[in-house]
């Protein structure tokens, strides 16, 4: 007999787990999983713009603080979760935060 049973997953509250602060993040993928990268950048000085890119464009580097890896069939359900958190956020604020802008489609901080 094939019975299948549905069931709700909860991250336990009572285990310690590392908390990481992250103000930059990237993502990346490969053709089965998305990589994002969690950064954390304080005080930029005007040395750590002298790195450029190919169009020359500043470039500040950011030391990574840690990096999730996830399979590509829990995206669509972390972005619902992810926009969910951030209409309650819109809510309280009254008339609502700004949404956060990053430099392309897969950079948010």
């Amino acid at each position: 007999m094939d019975m299948k049973k549905t069931f709700k997953i909860k991250a336990r509250r009572d285990v310690a787990c590392p908390e990481v602060y992250a103000n930059f993040c990237e993502a990346t993928h490969s053709p089965f999983d998305l990589t994002i990268t969690f950064c954390s950048l304080t005080g930029i000085q005007p040395e750590d713009l002298s790195h450029t890119d190919a169009s020359g464009e500043p470039v500040v580097h950011a030391d990574p603080k840690t990096r999730i890896t996830l399979p590509f069939r829990i995206v669509p359900a972390l972005i619902k979760m992810l926009e969910t958190q951030l209409s309650a956020v819109e809510q309280a604020d009254g008339e609502g935060a700004p949404r956060p802008q990053g430099t392309d489609s897969s950079t948010v901080h």
